[in-house]
Order: structure tokens, then sequence, then C-alpha cells
């Protein structure tokens, strides 16, 4: 289990100390699921674009955007994170075959996905409290 927890330790690394801005965006959302975590808003390894999600992305990105100036779409940032292996997307039956450019706010997310799985050895390893902290240690690099 150590050895996953580095692994994932040095990929979120990577991502906080990225100069892509994009990727402050996906750091935001990932401390911010390690945030509901520790709240125990989130007990599953399963991520519901919830409103509560969206309004703890958008307070941790406040600190980010003291420095860039930028505030990044949750809906867009929710969707980029498909491109890591422990983020699955789960779309709505009937939208499968649709991957619309124009899923820009949290109503239209819903209309689409009902959310993302996170992978199997992913999740137990966020609930466990002296990892989560490392991740979000991690995670708060750029903050």
């Amino acid at each position: 289990m150590c050895g996953r927890a580095d692994f994932y330790i040095d990929e979120f690394r990577k991502l906080a100390q990225s100069t892509d801005p994009e990727s402050s965006a996906k750091a935001a959302l990932l401390f911010s699921i390690t945030e509901l975590i520790t709240t125990g808003n989130l007990t599953k390894g399963y991520v519901e674009p919830t409103e509560l999600l969206e309004q703890t992305f958008k307070k941790v990105q406040v600190n980010d955007c003291k420095r860039s100036g930028v505030l990044h779409s949750f809906a867009k940032t929710f969707l980029l994170m498909n491109e890591y292996p422990y983020w699955q997307l789960k779309p709505k039956p009937a939208r499968r075959t649709q991957h619309p450019e124009f899923i820009d706010d949290l109503n239209t997310l819903r209309q689409y996905y009902y959310g993302a799985e996170l992978s199997p050895e992913f999740f137990p390893l966020l609930q466990m409290p002296a990892i989560r902290k490392k991740i979000r240690d991690v995670l708060k690099v750029k903050r």
C-alpha cells in the first residue's frame, strides 16, 4: 500500500508543480476531494458533482487566484480529470456518445454525467489520515 501511496504522491507533486494552468485547477479539485473526505462528506470512492464539491473547489481556487488571477470552471476541471487512470467518468446512458464541449457549469455537467469513480486502490489511500495529509501537503505546494 505504501508503494502505491508514494506513486500517487509523486504524481500529485508533478501536478502541483506544473506551470500548466489546468494543472492548478486539477490540484484544487483533488485537494477539494480530500477536504470532503476529511469532513466526512465523501465516504465512498464515487465523486458526485455536487454543490458542496463545487463550492469547496471555488474556495480552494480563491487562494490560487490571488497569485494567478485565473479561476477555472469546476465542470471543465471535473471532465479533464478523466485523463488520469484513477478517475473514471460515469456518463448517463442516453448521453454516452456525446461529449459536449459546452459543458461549463454544474447543471450541464449533471445532465451528461452521474459523477466519477475513483480507482479501488486510490480511494482507500485517501481514507488513511497520514497519507491523505501527505497528499494534501503536496497539492498545496502552489498555494
